[in-house]
Formats: structure tokens, sequence, C-alpha cells
């Protein structure tokens, strides 16, 4: 359900309309998901805020950034920290609002290592 979530979110960056889909099926896969999958956890919610992004919920986004990143340090050097890296890019937009700012804040710190 990850994927498809992500799919719909990739989707949503070129029409909106498709980020509450993105939203509902990352939502359930992270429901669903067994809690010794971490790195797949991570996936998901960083999926899960970018998915926010999209639909201008910025607090909502840093929030679940904040969620994965204390399981997301053993992969920022690989394709983790790839989708850090296009949470902060795309985050940008909402650099002013704190929770977003401080999350971007962490994210780098985080891929600097």
């Amino acid at each position: 359900m990850g994927v498809i979530g992500a799919r719909y979110r990739d989707l949503s960056r070129h029409d909106a309309r498709h980020a509450g889909q993105a939203q509902h099926y990352i939502g359930r896969a992270l429901a669903l998901r067994d809690p010794d999958r971490v790195r797949n956890r991570v996936f998901d919610l960083v999926g899960f805020a970018r998915a926010h992004l999209i639909t201008c919920q910025p607090e909502r986004a840093a929030e679940l950034i904040g969620m994965a990143l204390p399981d997301a340090a053993p992969w920022t050097s690989r394709r983790v920290g790839v989708k850090l890296r296009d949470f902060h890019r795309e985050a940008g937009a909402f650099a002013t609002v704190p929770a977003v700012r401080d999350a971007r804040e962490v994210v780098a710190a985080k891929l600097a290592v």
C-alpha cells in the first residue's frame, strides 16, 4: 500500500487532486506495517509528510518527518537520504513555518553526516 500511495503522491505533484489518495494509501500502509520493518516505515513516513506538503499541511508534514528521523539515521546515505532530500527541497515553500523550518534544519544536519 505504501508503494501505491507513493505513486499517487508522484501523480499529485502534477495534479494535487491525487494527494488525498496518496495520504489514504500511505496512512493505511503505516497502520498495517509490521513494526519490525523499520526502513519501510521510514519510507512511508517521509512519503506521508511529502503528501501533506502538497495538501498545504506543513505542520503535519513536519510532525511526520520528526517521527521518521530517529529511525532514518542508518539509511541517510542511501534511498532514504534521497527521499529526505526531496522533502527538504519540497518543504522550502513552507520554510517560514516554524515547525517546517526546524524539520528542514534537522534533516539538513542528518544528511550532512
